[in-house]
């Protein structure tokens, strides 16, 4: 069955659904993966003469936990007047990845489409919030920065979860008059069979760990995105186990979100939105309300979030580069006390971000005066100490250890800076350096108790390690007089064979030889 949507009357693109192959979830239901074939026109499953091929066939083992095995097959031919072309078959791999669809204006020319079986009349699937990549014949991964013909954008992002189609694309919506050689010739039609598996939205978090992920629904205007300070104005709709638990429209300052019982997650993705764009946003419980929950709210410990976003308007707070001096120092004592909050509060990740930017701010400023200086300096200093109590606090002790030698670079004899240096070293079984910091703290600041007891857990884990390398060496040389001794019984009880027994199993083998030869001759 065909169907074709009334505002696009040209056949530039055609979909011909073949059902849903495995189930029938809803509309760009949770997470899709496509398996596509592909039969250019001229092929034998959609009509024409078929033809002689190569074949070309590759796999892809995914990331990701599940295996994906791809296949496209291609036969197409040379479109409009005089004679065709010959016909090819290829097979290579797609694959779907990250957000991106583009819109399809309602006016695009030489557009065809179809509903998939069971959706229900006049729903419609969002316009973007996908992107598609395209694999080569080698195969080596996936790069969500490349960009596929414009048909797969308009025609798969119609598609739900488990449905397979075919898909027509006129050359227009391909590879146009230049093809793709040596593949695909000029001015070429192609059909594709797609199934898609899964789809995903973008990962928005620097870890890359999947605990914000945004899908665009709507593209916003433009290029700029909220920055940290930024005031915004949105309208949200949170939900849980999909129960609605949250509906505002709000006006605030980025930073400030935790005062608006917003989680810290929302806040950064909104700082990656667009004016005027409609996103779904999906938060894990360390990105959302942790493991405390929202009372308030009615949200449990651990809980996986749902939020509605349509960012209306923001004004962004100004840059480094457009603040002088003077507002640079103010800002970070503002700034300072905000994440001194958030850090006795418990919100490590939130305070981070505040010491951050008062490093961004100072760190490379150089037309501050004598005073000012001085007054920067203290603030940096502050800065990189309260980073690597947050570091600690979240147990990223590599990090910590950065940015105490960030401190003691400042101040080398710095109490606090050699003390939080030797706890991470601690912590990460380098007693001899953990041992070489609590002692140079003991030396400038004796009455300092808590390097005193640092320092004696130290000595006592080093004396543990020593003890255990002790015994492995000793059951090491054990085992090794053992092999010895047993070496030595063995050889005097004759089990070694003698010269003569040596000598006669030289001669057989020189007779073997020697016959062996005489064979081959």
């Amino acid at each position: 069955m065909l169907l074709s949507l009334p505002q696009w009357p040209a056949r530039g693109i055609q979909m011909r659904s073949l059902g849903a192959r495995c189930g029938s979830g809803p509309w760009f239901s949770e997470p899709a993966r496509p398996r596509s074939r592909v039969f250019p026109e001229g092929s034998d499953s959609c009509g024409g003469a078929g033809g002689p091929s190569s074949v070309v066939e590759s796999h892809l083992r995914n990331k990701g936990p599940r295996e994906s095995k791809t296949t496209t097959r291609n036969r197409g031919s040379v479109g409009g007047a005089g004679p065709k072309a010959p016909t090819y078959h290829r097979r290579g791999l797609t694959r779907s990845l990250f957000p991106a669809l583009r819109e399809v204006p309602a006016s695009s020319p030489g557009v065809r489409n179809r509903r998939p079986p069971g959706a229900p009349a006049g729903q419609t699937p969002p316009s973007s919030g996908l992107s598609f990549s395209e694999l080569g014949a080698e195969s080596k991964g996936l790069d969500p920065g490349r960009e596929v013909i414009k048909a797969w954008d308009i025609a798969i992002a119609t598609m739900k979860v488990g449905e397979v189609c075919h898909i027509t694309c006129k050359p227009e919506y391909a590879y146009g008059s230049a093809g793709s050689p040596p593949k695909i010739p000029p001015n070429a039609t192609l059909v594709f069979e797609v199934e898609l598996f899964e789809f995903k939205g973008e990962d928005l978090t620097e870890e890359e760990d999947g605990g914000i992920i945004r899908r665009i629904r709507t593209r916003g205007e433009g290029y700029a995105k909220p920055n940290e300070g930024a005031i915004v104005e949105v309208a949200l709709e949170g939900y849980y186990k999909d129960q609605l638990f949250d509906q505002r429209e709000l006006r605030f300052e980025i930073g400030e979100g935790e005062n608006l019982d917003l989680p810290y997650g929302l806040e950064r993705a909104i700082q990656r939105m667009e004016k005027g764009e409609h996103s779904i946003v999906y938060l894990k419980p360390s990105y959302a309300f942790g493991k405390v929950g929202k009372e308030k709210l009615q949200i449990p410990p651990n809980a996986e979030l749902k939020y509605e976003l349509h960012l209306k308007s923001f004004e962004k707070a100004k840059e480094s580069w457009e603040m002088n001096s003077e507002e640079k120092l103010e800002q970070s004592t503002i700034v300072k006390e905000r994440g001194t909050v958030y850090f006795k509060e418990g919100k490590y990740k939130q305070a981070l971000l505040q010491y951050k930017k008062i490093v961004s701010w100072l760190e490379y400023e150089s037309s501050f005066s004598s005073e000012e200086a001085q007054k920067a300096q203290a603030l940096r200093l502050a800065s990189h100490l309260n980073l690597a109590m947050c570091h600690l606090k979240l147990q990223a002790f590599s990090a910590a250890i950065g940015s105490c030698n960030k401190a003691l670079e400042l101040d080398s004899n710095n109490e606090k800076g050699l003390f939080r240096r030797g706890e991470a070293h601690l912590a990460v079984n380098d007693f001899d350096l953990a041992r070489a910091d609590f002692q140079k703290v003991l030396q400038l600041y004796p009455n300092n108790k808590a390097a005193k007891a640092q320092l004696a857990m130290c000595q006592q884990r080093i004396r543990r390690q020593l003890a255990r390398e002790k015994k492995l060496y000793a059951n090491m040389f054990e085992r090794l007089a053992e092999e010895e001794s047993k070496a030595k019984a063995e050889a005097s009880s004759g089990d070694r064979p003698t010269d003569t027994d040596m000598k006669e199993e030289q001669k057989s083998n020189m007779a073997g030889s020697q016959s062996q030869v005489e064979t081959e001759a």
